[in-house]
């Protein structure tokens, strides 16, 4: 927020923070122009050769503090020299040895007298181990035509029973449709294999679903949903399925 409006940036290497603006920490990043995974370059002061004293020399200058600015300045450096990894399973420690420099011990940013007693850190990661997608039980799919018939059906009747002029009786036939359609669609997920068009038309579906629930909802006449059965636009419009009911 600034000045009362709400600001969207992308997040510059993956990177984000809280306090100051998104905008304040990206020109702060001008002052560490010199970081570098490069070792510092011999100095020679008259009959003097200063050299660097160990490896890592090129970050001398990185912020090592708790507060945001400094943790914005060092996530961008560390991820900025990430090395490239082969397999996904080194990327995941890798991480994770780059937010062990974010881990934040509690007697470093809260009063002796203040320590809570139920966290042991100002900073927690936690490691979800997925199963591996098992498709030892399926084959690939022979019959791509199918999947390629249910897009062309899809589109065809959502163009037919759900375009601008609706009735209840055309998206009814659709709600039909649409629910025979994710019958075979999890018959597919079932026996072959997923592949990005299954995916897609899954998607596809789920989205024609949305719209003629909310359709079927709107007992009104709105904007692009005219309906032969309510013609009449109401003084308020209503909340459809799309909206969820307040808490």
């Amino acid at each position: 927020m600034s000045g009362g409006q709400l600001k969207v940036y992308d997040a510059f290497l993956g990177v984000i923070t809280n306090s100051p603006t998104y905008d304040w920490h990206l020109t702060n990043l001008r002052n560490y122009l010199h970081l570098s995974p490069d070792a510092r370059q011999t100095m020679a002061l008259g009959d003097l050769n200063l050299t660097p004293l160990g490896a890592g020399s090129g970050m001398l200058g990185l912020p090592g503090d708790y507060t945001p600015p400094s943790r914005f300045v060092r996530a961008t450096a560390l991820t900025a020299s990430a090395r490239p990894l082969k397999t996904s399973t080194d990327a995941v420690f890798e991480a994770f040895r780059i937010l062990d420099n974010f881990n934040i011990p509690l007697g470093a940013t809260v009063p002796r007298n203040a320590l809570p007693q139920d966290i042991t850190s100002a900073t927690t990661t936690a490691a979800v181990e997925l199963p591996t997608w098992d498709d030892s039980r399926v084959s690939d799919a022979d019959e791509t035509v199918v999947i390629s018939h249910n897009w062309d059906e899809l589109r065809r009747f959502m163009w037919d029973y759900v375009g601008i002029v609706r009735t209840n009786k055309r998206l009814e036939r659709a709600a039909h449709r649409i629910a025979m359609l994710q019958d075979e669609i999890q018959e597919f997920y079932a026996h072959f294999q997923v592949t990005r068009d299954l995916l897609e038309l899954r998607n596809l579906v789920q989205v024609a679903d949305l719209i003629v629930m909310s359709a079927l909802m709107r007992r009104e006449s709105r904007g692009l949903h005219y309906s032969r059965d309510f013609p009449q636009t109401d003084d308020v419009g209503h909340a459809t399925v799309l909206i969820p009911p307040p808490r």
